[in-house]
């Protein structure tokens, strides 16, 4: 059985996390922050940062504990007066991954 992880980064400012098995960054799922709800929502475009060179000089990123993570996004939210929050998208991908592919199934 494999381990399922999450690894916290901000690009720019937006607060970004990737679900992914083991060590295997790179062929995880990446959830952007929404700046409009406050939810995380899958969006790829984040991936090519990591994978190699910044597509976009402007994406500086950088790579955050899940404490620290969870205090940028909090604060942001809280500055949005964003209160009923949504991350049922990034739930159900933890989930499909702890129930479905760190099994093998």
């Amino acid at each position: 059985m494999k381990s399922v992880n999450v690894t916290y980064f901000i690009f720019g400012l937006r607060p970004v996390k990737v679900i992914h098995l083991d060590d295997e960054l790179l062929s995880g799922t990446p959830y952007s922050f929404d700046w409009h709800d406050g939810n995380f929502k899958i969006d790829y475009k984040y991936m090519d940062d990591l994978w190699g060179p910044p597509a976009s000089y402007n994406h500086d990123f950088e790579q955050l504990g899940q404490h620290e993570f969870d205090a940028v996004v909090s604060e942001i939210r809280a500055g949005r007066g964003m209160v009923n929050i949504d991350d049922s998208d990034f739930e159900s991908g933890l989930r499909y991954y702890r129930d479905v592919l760190a099994l093998g199934k």
